[in-house]
């Protein structure tokens, strides 16, 4: 487990490739780019000739990073700059590079080739880290504490912190995963607006991601006895009502995202959000939870953060990756059947929504995504389990677009 997050910046990825690239006027480009100019041969082909050689600094990584939907390597042909002929450019998209804004990158010729490899990048940032810094808030809960543990089983790839609420939640979470006390921090969400400071703690420094895990959590009332059968009663875990952690705790969690300079908040909703009299906005006196959580995403998404919001259908104390997984948008799915039985599918398990937030970070297709997400039990379905995160992330975008007008909390 890495340990060193303090003062640790954002990294490249393992594919390691700048974010958008801007060359002259009219040109973008991801990773290696290569343009000419109209009096030389396009040399992007097995008889290419040398190329002039880099100089002066014109090449920009701006603090944009629209990325390509195309994940892995491809190409873009026909951008075409002011005063060239053609352009050719191969991109290598990759989310985790875009921390590299501002970084002046020498060249001045018109017809370049220009190596944006993982060396050369940190060459001319030699503070980037090849590992990315991923917080994790609500670590301590059911889903908070999957997704910690799978990015820190993945610690060649991700750094982790998680936030809990006390002292005691985070001796239990670094024991129970083995974590290094310095990957788990206490930092009480529910505190937002009261004590609570609005600035960004020092373990925000340097990380590129966050995912939100937090949630005001219900809990049932015993009866007491004698006492005549009926609903339950519920009360906030805590004190903590939804107002409180589900829109002023992720607000200043948002805040802070945008402080310290991440690049993607991911954020783990709820289904429903659509329905203003959902069941779920009646729990413990009127909670209204889910109206809560949408104001929240509505502001994540204008706060001009990269962000992906997952909301999941009821969640199943399962490992996860065992079944199909199935997005839609606008709680489509709580009516849409899935499997062979003419019914839908309205539940997902706790370790495939940790899946998904983890594939999130990785996929270009996932960026500024909202979504609900589902699971078909493997005796309904075909067999098939998800694997191809990029397929199941790219399906959504080819076919609808989250719609916040809907139910609209602002």
């Amino acid at each position: 487990m890495h340990s060193s997050r303090p003062g640790r910046r954002a990294g490249l990825h393992d594919r390691g490739v700048a974010g958008d690239v801007q060359l002259g006027p009219g040109l973008s480009a991801y990773g290696r780019t290569r343009s000419c100019a109209p009096d030389l041969e396009d040399n992007s082909g097995p008889n290419a000739k040398a190329q002039p050689a880099i100089s002066t600094a014109d090449l920009i990584v701006p603090t944009a990073h629209t990325l390509p939907s195309t994940h892995g390597i491809g190409k873009k042909p026909g951008w075409n700059p002011v005063g060239w002929n053609h352009a050719t450019t191969t991109i290598q998209s990759d989310p985790f590079s875009t921390h590299l804004a501002g970084i002046q990158i020498p060249t001045k010729s018109p017809c370049t080739n220009i190596d944006l490899s993982q060396d050369t990048l940190r060459s001319l940032d030699p503070g980037a880290d090849s590992i990315p810094h991923v917080v994790v808030t609500g670590g301590g809960g059911r889903t908070g504490r999957l997704v910690t543990k799978k990015l820190a089983e993945r610690s060649d790839k991700f750094d982790v912190v998680a936030t809990v609420r006390s002292a005691q939640a985070k001796t239990d979470l670094a024991s129970s995963l083995g974590l290094a006390p310095s990957n788990v921090e206490v930092w009480d969400i529910s505190e937002a607006g009261k004590s609570m400071p609005t600035t960004a703690p020092a373990f925000f420094k340097g990380a590129h991601a966050m995912i939100v895990v937090t949630s005001a959590v219900p809990e049932i009332v015993p009866k007491p006895e004698g006492a005549p059968p009926g609903p339950p009663n519920f009360v906030w875990k805590g004190g903590q009502a939804p107002e409180q952690v589900d829109w002023l705790g992720q607000k200043v969690q948002i805040d802070c995202a945008l402080e310290a300079g991440l690049k993607h908040v991911v954020i783990v909703g709820s289904m429903g959000g659509t329905d203003p009299g959902h069941m779920l906005n009646k729990i413990a006196g009127d909670g209204n939870i889910l109206q809560w959580k949408r104001k929240a995403e509505q502001y994540l998404i204008q706060s001009g953060l990269g962000y992906t919001i997952i909301h999941p259908g009821g969640l199943l104390d399962e490992e996860g990756g065992q079944r199909k997984l199935v997005l839609g948008v606008d709680d489509e799915l709580s009516t849409k059947p899935q499997g062979k039985s003419d019914k839908p599918y309205r539940t997902i398990p706790r370790g495939d929504v940790a899946e998904l937030c983890i594939q999130a970070l990785l996929m270009p297709e996932a960026m500024n995504v909202a979504l609900d997400a589902v699971s078909v039990p493997p005796e309904e379905g075909d067999g098939s389990v998800t694997t191809d995160f990029g397929a199941l992330f790219g399906s959504l975008k080819e076919g609808s677009t989250y719609d916040y007008s809907i139910n609209s909390q602002w």
